[in-house]
């Protein structure tokens, strides 16, 4: 057991999850209800909000088939997930950046993050079929190159609640300022 990253305000409990908790019947009807679509790939619930629905969800490196999925910690909850969206579009990315050069312990955190990321994904990975000969394998957190641009602030969010303690995804949380529902959107 490990402790889940702390929260975003009003977001998460102090709580306790294994890296990868099995997601029941009742997780998997609420993370499709959350994403609007099955989950591709699921292996399990990394992180849960106040309501004890899944907020971060983990997803296998390879599909059935071998598609590939390289973005192993996803956001499925949709207040957090509206919330990251809005900060990107209000210039959060490019703000991030330009934090991210001129401190050296966020990019030191942002390589840490993305080694327990890949450490993780080569732990959920079945060994089957691999369309991209095992590409996904070696991607970031964000499912790209290590350290390349920032590109998805989303999976850093989820990397902070499903993979902490990392420093840039929690500075996310923080300016996303997602208020925490009355009702959860996974079971609503």
């Amino acid at each position: 057991m490990r402790t889940a990253s702390p929260s975003a305000p009003g977001l998460l409990p102090a709580a306790t999850l294994r890296a990868v908790e099995p997601a029941s019947e009742r997780d998997r009807e609420a993370i499709e209800r959350q994403l609007g679509r099955p989950p591709r790939a699921l292996a399990g619930v990394a992180a849960r909000c106040a309501h004890g629905g899944p907020s971060v969800i983990a997803q296998r490196p390879y599909g059935e088939t071998g598609e590939p999925f390289p973005t192993t910690l996803w956001l499925s909850c949709r207040s957090l997930a509206r919330a990251v969206g809005e900060l990107e579009s209000a210039g959060g990315i490019a703000a991030l950046e330009r934090e991210l050069a001129q401190r050296p312990g966020l990019r030191k955190s942002r390589r840490r993050a993305d080694a327990r990321v890949a450490a993780l994904r080569a732990e959920l990975d079945a060994g089957g079929p691999r369309a991209d000969g095992g590409a996904a394998l070696s991607t970031s957190l964000e499912g790209g190159a290590p350290g390349a641009p920032l590109k998805c602030l989303h999976a850093h969010a989820a990397a902070a609640l499903g993979a902490p303690p990392y420093a840039l995804g929690r500075l996310v949380l923080e300016r996303a300022s997602a208020a925490s529902p009355e009702v959860c959107c996974a079971w609503a």
